[in-house]
């Protein structure tokens, strides 16, 4: 067995975060009109330290030479949980338009660990699935747009289908909420800082029992108003998982295979315009009237509030 590529599953689940004050239920006296109430205090969202490390499960599995997953007779993966540290908080000053970038980085570390039966003599190599961060918003409760680029080969980011490289472009997205839209752009970067040396931890009966050290860092940058302050993050509690890997493994062949005959006849499929569209498409966090959001809950997620990463202990915001 060798150790191999890093797989990120990119459901649209976790979530981030910036200035949490958000206005709640206002009342305009001249139209004598309710505006519409902000997500979060809708959902009652409860927020976690987000100084402190935090735990997802990653899913684990093995693939053969072409990346593809198989199952290997006599091998068992030992479940463990992906940690996520938060770092290197910084905002910019404003530019010309009045918007600001924010900035950081959050190191994620793992293990894999498995027994493999000595009867197996197939080549395979193992590998990793898991929940990444993403950023949404206070008022609206939508997951931003973001362009995810891989900065390292082992690193797939399964909903891009074909990578494009050097492609470090942010992605936007209009926030409406309250009859005034904010446009805000996401970029993030994907570096795996590679496997560490496997480690034997013996035999046990005929089976061997190895493990093997990761890290993958995310770096983002958010550009958005310098006054806006609905931007969070959420990690969604239940991580990586055997179905959410296999659906979405399945969706990015499909996904390659059409990307690939449009660039071979010239022309793009309906069913790619269909799944470019639908890849486009702004979810919110939580959602009952949305299938691919319909069974998720608050209690689903880690919440972070992006102004508690600059709190001091001489400056509680």
């Amino acid at each position: 067995m060798k150790k191999l590529r890093v797989f990120f599953v990119s459901v649209i689940i976790a979530v981030m975060s910036f200035t949490l004050t958000g206005c709640g239920k206002k009342e305009n006296v001249e139209q004598n009109e309710v505006k519409e109430p902000a997500f979060a205090e809708e959902q009652n969202l409860v927020y976690s330290n987000i100084k402190e490390e935090f735990e997802a499960p990653l899913y684990a599995f093995a693939e053969d030479e072409d990346k593809n997953p198989i199952t290997i007779e006599g091998l068992e993966f030992i479940p463990h949980n992906l940690k996520y540290n938060f770092k290197n908080w910084n905002i910019s000053e404003p530019d010309e338009n009045g918007n600001v970038i924010l900035s950081y980085e959050c190191d994620t570390t793992g293990e894999v660990e498995f027994k493999i039966s000595e009867k197996n003599t197939r080549k395979w190599f193992y590998s990793y699935s898991y929940q990444s961060i993403y950023p949404f918003d206070y008022y609206t409760g939508d997951i931003y747009r973001a362009n995810k680029v891989s900065l390292s080969s082992s690193n797939n980011i399964m909903e891009n289908g074909i990578e494009e490289k050097n492609n470090e472009e942010m992605k936007y997205t209009d926030v409406v909420w309250n009859g005034k839209t904010t446009k805000i752009g996401v970029l993030e970067k994907y570096t795996f800082n590679g496997w560490g040396e496997k480690e034997n931890l013996g035999k046990e009966g005929e089976f061997y029992h190895c493990k093997n050290t990761f890290s993958l860092t995310i770096s983002a940058t958010i550009s958005m108003p310098k006054d806006y302050d609905g931007v969070l993050i959420a990690l969604y509690k239940k991580g990586g998982t055997k179905e959410g890997f296999e659906r979405d493994y399945e969706n990015q062949q499909e996904f390659i295979k059409l990307q690939k005959e449009a660039n071979e006849s010239g022309e793009k499929s309906e069913r790619l315009s269909e799944l470019e569209k639908e890849k486009d498409t702004v979810h919110k966090l939580i959602n009952t009237n949305d299938e691919s959001r319909k069974d998720r809950k608050v209690e689903d997620y880690f919440v972070f509030k992006v102004t508690d990463a600059f709190k001091t202990e001489n400056n509680e915001g």
